[in-house]
C-alpha cells in the first residue's frame, strides 16, 4: 500500500498551496528569460518548463523535503508536527494487561500525505485514513484508523480494523521524546490498550 492523504484541524494548507503557485508564476517568466538568453548565447535551443510543470516541481521539493526544515516551524509556516522516521514502543491490551508487548511503529510522512505502520511479534497494522488535530502549539492528536493482521502462534490469521489516537507533546519543532496514546478495535476482536512510543531511533 502507499501513503494516505490526512487532514489537518487548527492549520490551513491551502495557504501553503497558493503561495507555492504564487511563487511558481513568479519564478516561470523569469526561468524562461534565463533559458532564452542561454538558448541564443549557445545556439542550443532550450525550452523553458511551462509554469505549471515548475508549480509542480517547487510542490515536490515542498512536500517532501522543504517543509520539514525547522525555521518553518518556528515562524509558525509550518505548524504539523513531523513524525516520520521508526519508533520503538510498547502496547498494553486489555486481552493481557500485565505484559507490554514491544512494538515498531514506523511512520512515512510528507506535507500532505501519510502512513503509520505498527509491528508486533505476531501482529502488524497499517493506517487507512488520519487526522491531525491542533490543541494548541505545543500539543497535536493525531487519530487513525488501521487495518490489523494477526498470526497466532499456530499460524491462523485474522483481519480486523480499529482506531488509534496519540497524543502528541512537542517541543519546538521536536518531538523525540515520548509519546502516548491508545487504541480500540472493532467488535469482531473486541480489545483496547495503550500505545507508548518510547523513542525515534530512525527518521526517514
Amino acid at each position: 500500500m502507499g501513503m494516505h492523504e490526512y487532514t489537518v484541524i487548527g492549520h490551513d494548507r491551502k495557504k501553503i498551496y497558493y503561495f507555492l503557485a504564487f511563487l511558481s508564476g513568479g519564478v516561470s517568466p523569469l526561468l524562461a528569460g534565463l533559458i532564452s538568453q542561454a538558448s541564443n548565447s549557445t545556439s542550443i535551443p532550450l525550452i523553458a518548463p511551462s509554469g505549471l510543470a515548475l508549480f509542480g516541481l517547487i510542490f515536490l521539493l515542498f512536500d517532501h523535503f522543504l517543509w520539514k526544515w525547522s525555521l518553518f516551524y518556528k515562524i509558525g509556516v509550518i505548524k504539523i508536527p513531523n513524525l516520520s522516521g521508526q519508533w520503538n514502543g510498547q502496547i498494553i491490551s486489555s486481552k493481557q494487561p500485565q505484559q507490554k508487548i514491544p512494538t515498531i511503529v514506523t511512520i512515512y510522512q510528507t506535507y500532505s500525505s501519510i502512513r503509520i505502520r505498527l509491528e508486533t511479534q505476531y501482529a502488524r497494522s497499517i493506517s487507512l485514513m488520519a487526522v491531525f488535530e491542533m490543541v494548541d502549539p505545543a500539543c497535536f492528536n493525531l487519530s487513525y484508523e488501521y487495518l490489523s493482521e494477526y498470526r497466532s502462534p499456530q499460524g491462523d490469521i485474522s483481519r480486523h480494523y480499529g482506531v488509534a489516537r496519540l497524543d502528541l507533546k512537542i517541543d519546538d519543532d521536536r518531538v523525540d521524546r515520548e509519546q502516548r496514546g491508545y487504541y480500540y478495535t472493532e467488535k469482531k476482536r473486541d480489545a483496547c490498550g495503550e500505545i507508548i512510543l518510547e523513542n525515534r531511533v530512525k527518521r526517514n
